[in-house]
């Protein structure tokens, strides 16, 4: 391992020591995190939590998938997000769930599917009709958007787990066991991609009510793996 993470391991081990920790609200109304016991604020930032390394929490038992990363679509509209509401949304809270690229996810009618073009270096959202006719390719993501996210925030990681139990209907949480990931490939994110591993979640819905009712609140898009497929775009950093 390298500096960084030699260090980060060192304080692993401190945290691990002080067992069960009580979760609390801070004054963000943001629970308890590892970062906060390293004593760094939990952020939004584009760069890695700690030292030049992406910190990723998890429970011990739950098969959630890890969020990578954070993108926006580039695209021929300007407003992407919003046409792709408009245009193929209905006014529910959520808009599309999670897409990868060996299925088509249906929704309102219609299939949604993502695909790697190499050729042109763009990650494509195909929408199809309910006869599967392609009627839309104009959403997408450019290589060099997601290969500057992947190189600037996802260099060196950490998957960090934890147990979680409640007394007095108040969550505790121990941080068990601390994994290290390097030297993360980009042209395997892609490969990842294709194979169904990494995929995308989609964080959007519309206000049901309020001064708000139905504008548009978008989250962001996420591109998220399982633990077990980490392999796949990384090196294991064995202690």
């Amino acid at each position: 391992m390298d500096k960084s993470m030699v260090d980060l391991y060192v304080k692993f081990k401190e945290i691990k020591k002080m067992g069960y920790v009580r979760s609390y609200k801070d004054k963000n109304n943001s629970g308890i995190t590892f970062e906060h016991l390293l004593g760094k604020e939990q952020d939004e930032f584009f760069l890695p939590d700690y030292n030049g390394i992406e910190l990723k929490t998890k429970k011990g038992y739950s098969k959630t998938k890890i969020a990578l990363f954070t993108a926006n679509p580039d695209g021929k509209y300007l407003f992407a997000i919003q046409n792709l509401v408009e245009q193929y949304g209905v006014n529910k809270q959520k808009f599309l769930t999670e897409l990868s690229a060996i299925t088509k996810h249906r929704y309102n009618g219609y299939y949604f599917q993502i695909f790697v073009d190499w050729q042109n270096e763009n990650v494509v959202l195909l929408i199809f009709d309910r006869f599967y006719n392609l009627v839309s390719k104009d959403i997408w993501w450019t290589f060099e958007l997601l290969k500057e996210r992947v190189y600037l925030k996802l260099q060196k990681l950490a998957l960090v787990k934890c147990c979680t139990k409640k007394i007095d209907n108040v969550e505790y949480y121990w941080y068990y066991r601390i994994f290290f990931y390097k030297n993360v490939k980009f042209d395997n994110f892609l490969k990842a991609i294709e194979k169904g591993k990494v995929t995308m979640r989609f964080k959007i819905g519309t206000f049901l009510s309020g001064p708000r009712k139905g504008q548009i609140h978008n989250h962001g898009i996420d591109f998220a793996i399982a633990e077990e497929d980490l392999k796949d775009i990384y090196t294991p950093v064995f202690k």
